[in-house]
C-alpha cells in the first residue's frame, strides 16, 4: 500500500507477434496510468513489424490482424521510447507481466539498445501472481483468462481481446 500511494502505477499489456519473448515483436501496447487510484493517462500505440502476425489464436479469430491493418504505425523505436517516456517514474502492472515484461527487454536490446527496461522499471507486479496468492485453488484455472472463478477476485480478461480492452481490467486487481 506503501509504494501503490508513493509512486503512480503504469497497467499495461503488450500484443505481439508471438510468444518467443527473444524472437518476436510487440505491436502493440496499451496502458493506463494511475495515480491516487485514479486515471491520470492512456497510451495505445501500434508499432510496425515484418513478422507475420497469426490470424488465429487456437481457434479465435486473432483481433490484432484487423487493428494492425486499420491503425497508424509508429516505427519500433519510436514507440517503445514513447512507452518509457510515458511509464517513466511508475512501477508496472500486468496480468501475467512476466511475458510483457521479458519480451520488452528483448524488443529493446534488438530496437532501442540505449533504453533498458530492468533499470527504467526495477519494480513491478504480476496480478497473476496476485490472483494465486489471494486464491491459491484456482492456480491452474487462472491460465484460462476467461475463466468464470476470475471474477469473484474482481478480475477478468477476455481472451484475443486487443490490448487497450485488457488494460483497464487490471485497476480492479490493483485498486
Amino acid at each position: 500500500e506503501k509504494i501503490y500511494k508513493s509512486k503512480p502505477i503504469v497497467i499495461f499489456d503488450t500484443e505481439t507477434t508471438g510468444l518467443d519473448i527473444f524472437s518476436d515483436d510487440i505491436v502493440q501496447i496499451a496502458a493506463l496510468k494511475i495515480e491516487n487510484g485514479n486515471i491520470i493517462d492512456k497510451f495505445d500505440i501500434v508499432m510496425h513489424t515484418d513478422k507475420k502476425i497469426p490470424e488465429y489464436l487456437g481457434s479465435t479469430p486473432n483481433p490484432l490482424v484487423n487493428e494492425y491493418v486499420s491503425r497508424n504505425h509508429l516505427s519500433r523505436e519510436v514507440g517503445i521510447s514513447k512507452f518509457f517516456e510515458f511509464a517513466e517514474g511508475c512501477i508496472l502492472v500486468g496480468h501475467n507481466v512476466e511475458y510483457d515484461y521479458n519480451i520488452l527487454i528483448n524488443n529493446c536490446k534488438r530496437d532501442t539498445p540505449y533504453l533498458n527496461v530492468k533499470s527504467s522499471f526495477p519494480l513491478y507486479f504480476d496480478t497473476l501472481k496476485l490472483a494465486r496468492y489471494v486464491c491459491p485453488k484456482l492456480k491452474m484455472q487462472l491460465q484460462r483468462l476467461d475463466y468464470p472463478h476470475c471474477r469473484w477476485i474482481r478480475f477478468g480478461f477476455v481472451v484475443g481481446v486487443k490490448s487497450c480492452d485488457e488494460a483497464p481490467i487490471g485497476i480492479r486487481v490493483s485498486n
